[in-house]
């Protein structure tokens, strides 16, 4: 496939991590993920604690960084998020050591940015109560038969997750 994952996580997720094909596991109890890899080697960084790991992985300098915990306050309205505009400015002047960092490290910081107002909700409630439950199983497959069943066949880079 072109893809290497690296997984940061505790040693009890381990085993499940290796049964799926990533190709190097980081026990971030005995060593963090910024001392093992060189600036540089990773190409992708999927982030979900923020703070200073958000920092950390910026200055690993890889071509993007996708932060589930760093709000794009531009992109609010594609969730259903009608913020005041003094509540953006404070959001953005809260979270703006990670803009920095990331133009500092150029780097692109992606916020996925996730949410829902009382109407959505209720919206989705409606729907589901309107269906009958229906159970769709997804198959999942591992990175090594990914790899064998060629859908990707150009290198994209190597990718952190933790």
């Amino acid at each position: 496939m072109g893809l290497q994952i690296i997984a940061n996580a505790g040693p009890k997720d381990q085993a499940a991590l290796e049964a799926i094909g990533i190709q190097q596991f980081i026990n971030y109890r005995e060593q963090t993920f910024d001392h093992v890899l060189a600036t540089g080697s990773v190409d992708y960084i999927f982030d979900v604690l923020g703070g200073e790991t958000l920092l950390r992985s910026i200055a690993l300098q890889p071509k993007k960084v996708v932060s589930t915990t760093y709000p794009n306050t531009a992109d609010l309205h594609k969730t259903g998020i009608k913020m005041p505009a003094i509540l953006r400015w404070i959001m953005d002047l809260a979270t703006s050591k990670y803009p920095r960092a990331a133009r500092r490290n150029q780097v692109q910081l992606i916020g996925q940015v996730t949410g829902a107002n009382g109407t959505l909700l209720q919206e989705a409630a409606d729907l589901i109560a309107s269906r009958p439950y229906t159970v769709r199983p997804f198959k999942t497959i591992s990175i090594t038969e990914a790899s064998a069943q060629g859908l990707e066949k150009t290198p994209v880079g190597t990718v952190l997750q933790f």
